[in-house]
């Protein structure tokens, strides 16, 4: 290719050092660059070649065919083809690999990275049978790329871990009620429990345990026709379609005729779904039957106080269509002549996110950040912000914003205009409350009318104007609108209505010799100013010409009286000094007339 040249402005100090620093260029792009001075009589000789890279970038596009295979349930492998060269905008020193459970994408502190150099990785120690999603991007010396859209797999199933507690609770003098908790990792689904019973007894010693199979969603066994007065050991695995998982904690009881009132249930921590129904456990053994009393924060609770909570037959608490005020702590008790119990439920109300907090920190021309925090009140993380803006005179726009970010500036707004911005918080149930409606303006002002002297150069049949004078207030300027018209018209000629900024525009074929007015609105985002101007064109000798004055046309034919007065009064200042120089001379010579005629009267009398 031929070369561009610039003109550089240099000192002619001896000896001193030029430097030019040359914009635009392409990334990582090698430039050939010679320098070749010239004077009056023409251009010198070239210097000799010098070569150069500009600096690296990031990669332009993402890694393509991304794609994840489940290898066991802890390891996936990923791979990926590179991008396209033209987009790498410098030598690719590997690829990283972003990935953590799908359902908490939304949090980065969740997220793990692994680097490679090379098109495929196997991703260790993950959790089993759990969704991951994943991303990979390619750097450079420039920095980290653009990532891929998320790929997912999820890894496989495994055996569950045990049961996470075992109770065993007397029934009667010949059965036990036997629960449990689910797995803390089922590490898959689980499709069967196992309850495990062995008598504990000397000729029971070398008995194989009776083993009974429970459907997944009973959480509870009894254990019939045991010896009275014989103590027996439980224990209960889960299963999932890869196998039994490891037993629970062995549990030792004997069945006796005296049942003390006592909870099969759990102290547990239960999640519930903004308006969905839950149902707080509480089954109860005993004889005589217990009586079950049911405290919600603290507060003993009757079914007349509430009609979305009741209490079932089998001493269970329902709760309808919760909402966010229901979160709290909920215990259920039971007593009867042999004793008493009591467990505490925890209830987390997973509700769309309160009003976000939003607090305005910084404008400038054309960018407004502000603060974004989550109510104190939200119990589930947010995933995000949806940030809703438009300025006076325009549409609603909306930016999404990352549920970590603390700050966010709002860019490429109009200059020195009033916008209007409101924020909602999401998370996995919803979109919560919009904030209040906040007002604000970025700077900038409408541009800044020059003087003329700086703005308008007159020559014979034009006039140059200097669309630098212009101040833009601070917000770039758009274009102008540029008029004319005689000083004796009335009608405005438009030159243009759209000239571009920067630079000189000249006003062609005026007069010369005329008076003129110039009209020029200058536009900006912030809006417009208008400037109107007087000038003379110059003569034809480059000469200037008088002030104007607002005379008649008496070109067309004979004055009459109210022209002549109209002329006069235009030129009062020339006509009073003339007319007292005319009546001071008539004065001089009826002076000079009498004296001599005095003169001559008295020479005829001698």
């Amino acid at each position: 290719k031929p070369y561009l040249f610039e003109t550089v402005e240099f000192s002619k100090e001896e000896g001193k050092e030029h430097h030019l620093q040359i914009g635009n260029l392409k990334t990582y792009t090698q430039y050939s660059v010679v320098v070749q001075a010239f004077n009056k009589l023409g251009a010198g000789p070239m210097s000799d070649e010098a070569r150069q890279y500009t600096a690296e970038g990031i990669p332009e596009q993402p890694p393509q065919d991304t794609t994840c295979t489940t290898l066991t349930s802890q390891t996936i492998r990923v791979s990926w083809v590179s991008p396209p060269l033209t987009a790498a905008n410098g030598v690719i020193k590997g690829y990283k690999v972003v990935y953590g459970p799908s359902e908490t994408w939304y949090d980065e502190n969740t997220k793990d990275t692994k680097i490679t150099s090379s098109s495929e990785t196997i991703l260790h120690g993950l959790k089993k049978y759990t969704n991951y999603s994943m991303q990979v991007l390619a750097f450079t010396s420039g920095g980290d790329g653009v990532r891929s859209a998320p790929i997912h797999c999820q890894t496989e199933q495994d055996v569950p871990e045990p049961p996470s507690a075992v109770k065993a609770l007397v029934m009667t003098g010949e059965s036990i009620l036997v629960s449990w908790k689910p797995p803390t990792q089922p590490n898959g689904v689980v499709v069967q429990y196992t309850v495990y019973v062995k008598e504990e007894s000397e000729e029971a010693k070398d008995e194989e345990p009776k083993s009974t199979k429970v459907p997944p969603f009973q959480m509870s066994y009894e254990a019939t026709g045991l010896k009275k007065k014989a103590r027996y050991e439980f224990w209960v695995t889960a299963s999932t379609n890869i196998g039994e998982g490891q037993p629970s904690k062995p549990v030792q009881l004997a069945p006796s005729n005296r049942v003390p009132a006592k909870i099969a249930s759990f102290d547990d921590k239960f999640t519930a779904t903004y308006r969905e129904d839950v149902k707080l456990p509480c089954l109860a053994v005993g004889v005589p039957a217990p009586e079950v009393k049911w405290k919600v924060k603290g507060t003993l609770f009757s079914s007349e106080s509430s009609d979305r909570m009741r209490q079932l037959p089998e001493g269970s608490l329902l709760i309808k269509a919760v909402t966010r005020t229901d979160a709290g702590e909920y215990s259920c008790s039971v007593e009867n002549s042999f004793g008493q119990d009591s467990v505490t439920h925890q209830l987390v109300v997973l509700a769309p996110p309160h009003m976000p907090q939003v607090t305005l920190t910084a404008t400038t021309t054309n960018s407004i950040t502000m603060k974004l925090k989550p109510h104190p009140g939200d119990n589930e993380p947010i995933h995000g912000y949806t940030v809703k803006y438009k300025p006076e005179f325009g549409d609603w726009e909306t930016a999404q914003v990352s549920a970590t970010a603390q700050k966010y500036t709002l860019e490429n707004l109009w200059c020195g205009s009033r916008y209007q911005i409101s924020v909602t918080a999401y998370n996995s149930i919803g979109t919560g409350d919009e904030s209040d409606v906040l007002n604000t303006r970025t700077k900038g002002s409408k541009p800044i009318i020059p003087e003329a002297s700086r703005f308008i150069e007159v020559s014979t049949n034009s006039i140059t104007l200097h669309l630098s004078a212009w101040s833009d207030g601070g917000c770039p300027m758009l274009y102008f609108v540029v008029e004319h018209k005689k000083k004796s018209q009335v009608e405005w000629n438009q030159v243009s209505n759209n000239v571009k900024p920067g630079g000189n525009f000249v006003v062609l074929d005026l007069d010369p010799a005329n008076w003129y007015h110039l009209r020029v609105t200058a536009h900006n985002n912030a809006g417009f100013a208008v400037a109107e101007y007087e000038f003379a064109t110059l003569t034809i000798t480059g000469g200037t010409i008088a002030p104007a004055r607002e005379i008649a046309d008496v070109g067309s034919g004979g004055i009459n009286t109210d022209t002549s007065m109209q002329v006069i009064l235009a030129n009062l200042n020339l006509v009073v000094p003339v007319v007292s120089a005319v009546l001071v001379i008539i004065v001089a010579i009826i002076v000079i007339c009498f004296l001599r005629g005095k003169g001559n009267h008295h020479k005829g009398k001698t």
